[in-house]
């Protein structure tokens, strides 16, 4: 499923219509349904009420939450070792492994040219276009720490997906400085919302080589080149990360 279908909350063709997507039973959190147009809301009423116990995250629809559920039960890693790996993990480590990897792509990234227009910013769009379904599932992960989040899903290691404690290893080093928190994480992406946005090109162009190194497919198949990128992060408070 491309970037654009993304976008436009299209679902795969052939996948069951949601009342047949039971829940799986062995999923570790507890759940929670709403309608889609309150689940932003509910997420925030969770999260001031989890203070200390849990954080919510929001998982898309039925089959969305299916198929992240699956991929999870695939990682044969308990959650314990992941969240020992990722709370020692860094993430300049990571990029260095991906560079040294594809030199030729990410040593020295063509930024492109800065937009001449206006960008527009992020939307957690996950939410408002969602893909079609009657309800959104919200878990309650029992950590405080928002980074932790995709350890405790056992979110990535597949395809150009980057590792669970990886993930962990970049949103603890970007909520340190722009203060990114999860709160979406579906079968194939990872929104945040941040608080304090880069302040200018050079520090948004910085982000944006993170950002492309961590998920080239936001560029590649997405607002098309790095500069285009920073100045979306320059007028956004949400984040998105796609992988096919």
């Amino acid at each position: 499923m491309g970037f654009l279908d993304r976008f436009f909350g299209k679902k795969p063709e052939n996948v069951p219509s949601e009342q047949q997507e039971p829940l799986p039973e062995s999923w570790p959190y507890e759940l929670a349904e709403v309608p889609p147009d309150k689940a932003l809301r509910t997420w925030a009423a969770l999260r001031q009420e989890g203070a200390g116990k849990f954080l919510p995250v929001i998982h898309g629809n039925r089959w969305e939450f299916g198929k992240m559920a699956e991929a999870a039960g695939l990682n044969e890693d308990s959650v314990d070792v992941i969240l020992e790996r990722g709370r020692s993990a860094s993430f300049s480590a990571f990029m260095d492994k991906v560079v040294a990897m594809a030199p030729e792509i990410y040593a020295d990234p063509d930024l492109g040219e800065w937009p001449k227009e206006a960008a527009t910013p992020y939307e957690v769009f996950a939410l408002t276009a969602p893909a079609p379904g009657k309800t959104a599932i919200i878990g309650k992960v029992p950590t405080s720490q928002s980074w932790e989040l995709p350890g405790f899903l056992k979110f990535g290691s597949w395809n150009d997906c980057p590792w669970p404690e990886e993930h962990m290893a970049a949103f603890r080093h970007w909520e340190e400085l722009y203060g990114a928190e999860i709160v979406v994480v579906t079968h194939d992406t990872i929104e945040c919302r941040v608080r304090n946005r880069p302040k200018d090109k050079d520090s948004a162009l910085a982000l944006a080589k993170e950002q492309y190194i961590y998920c080239p497919d936001i560029v590649d198949q997405g607002v098309g080149s790095i500069s285009a990128l920073a100045a979306v992060l320059m007028v956004s408070d949400s984040w998105y990360f796609w992988w096919d």
